[in-house]
């Protein structure tokens, strides 16, 4: 009988001060699976690729290191990081991200297999403010109320926090269109992809730390380079849906306007006359609100 695979997709660039606590909270995985992990760094310029071909030459049968190319970014990094995956199931864990349970891979592939309509299910996450170092928990997911959740729902509250959280079916990440790494802007809009061809469950135990640093991806962008991303992404997002969300998506769209507006509104009147110097207006704003 064949027996079921996971893949954990690693996507790392410049972690080496994190990647071996990353593979170790991996191979301390136990469960009824056979297990192959996928790691695709992104031609780093510290020692990150030498430590991840450390534990492939130690565990040749559970690390398959990627070829080392130029410099692809995260979205075709991470494309090519799936295509290399071969298993049933297929989890994220960004190389400055972790595992804190021994069994989340077996819960997880346990609730899949008992759930078949469901694409996917992600678990509670810890975030650990590193500068700070302080651990607290995802506050979107203390206000979430149910286990089941749609798309529309992720659209609302993205909740899920972190790739590192959720287990995919891997046949539904492979019927996601390929236009969505053209745009790629992170676990969200993955995630609610995979929750318009199925439902996503909520495993309430904390099993994974979701790391945030100044040179996270995205923790260590500026506020005004996020707000600008996040609002990019919902219109790549309805787009890409087809605008079978667009009441949901203009209304996030609104709620994450309304405060600026609110408070600076007369300035962005103002603004308007002057578009050359909108962005340094709005730029100011959000990091000095």
């Amino acid at each position: 009988m064949k027996s079921t695979k996971i893949s954990v997709a690693v996507i790392t660039y410049n972690h080496q001060k994190y990647i071996a606590q990353c593979l170790d909270s991996i191979l301390m995985q136990k469960g009824a699976f056979e297990l192959e992990v996928i790691i695709a760094d992104d031609c780093s310029a510290d020692k990150t690729r030498q430590i991840a071909q450390a534990y492939q030459e130690k565990y040749p049968g559970i690390f398959i290191l990627l070829p080392p190319t130029a410099n692809m970014g995260i979205p075709r990094n991470l494309k090519r990081c799936l295509d290399a995956c071969s298993g049933d199931y297929i989890v994220f864990c960004d190389g400055d991200d972790y595992f804190t349970d021994t069994y989340k891979l077996q819960k997880q592939l346990e609730f899949l297999e008992s759930h078949p309509d469901y694409a996917l299910c992600f678990n509670a996450v810890m975030l650990y403010f590193e500068d700070e170092n302080r651990y607290a928990p995802h506050s979107g997911q203390l206000l979430l109320e149910k286990n089941t959740l749609t798309a529309a729902d992720l659209i609302e509250n993205n909740c899920i926090g972190s790739a590192c959280s959720c287990m995919h079916r891997a046949d539904v990440v492979r019927k996601l269109p390929e236009g969505i790494f053209d745009n790629f802007l992170g676990d969200w809009m993955l995630n609610m992809a995979c929750g318009r061809l199925g439902r996503i469950g909520f495993i309430r135990d904390w099993m994974t730390v979701y790391r945030i640093h100044s040179a996270g991806a995205w923790s260590g962008r500026s506020k005004v380079d996020q707000h600008h991303d996040l609002l990019n992404a919902i219109d790549i997002c309805n787009q890409l849906f087809s605008y079978e969300y667009d009441e949901q998506f203009r209304r996030l769209k609104t709620s994450l306007n309304q405060p600026i507006i609110k408070k600076y509104g007369s300035l962005l009147v103002r603004a308007i006359k002057h578009p050359k110097k909108t962005y340094n207006i709005l730029r100011s704003i959000i990091l000095n609100p």
